[in-house]
């Protein structure tokens, strides 16, 4: 496994109700909390988070609406006839076969 995939799970401690552990571990989460390691921790295992909150910049998407025109469906107008002329293709040698 990916260690992206296990880092979260090792920010996390999970205790039953009632367990003596809790009041044992709770001065040393606030101990590296307040001293700042646990924001550093974080920051290190998420360098890339604020690529995800920059505008998306870029002249293919545009915002206006507009129709469609012919010129924006060539592509399925070429797999559609490529595929009819397989099509045809076959359908002429089944018929020369027999």
């Amino acid at each position: 496994m990916s260690h992206s995939f296990l880092g979260p799970i090792s920010l996390g401690f999970a205790f039953p109700k009632g367990s003596p552990l809790k009041h044992q571990i709770d001065p040393i989460i606030r101990r590296l909390r307040e001293s700042g390691v646990l924001a550093k921790l974080l920051l290190d295992s998420h360098f890339n988070a604020t690529e995800c909150l920059k505008p998306i910049i870029s002249s293919f998407i545009s915002t206006d609406l507009r129709p469609l025109k012919v010129a924006d469906l060539w592509g399925i107008f070429s797999v559609y006839a490529v595929g009819l002329l397989v099509a045809v293709k076959m359908f002429v040698l089944e018929l020369m076969g027999n």
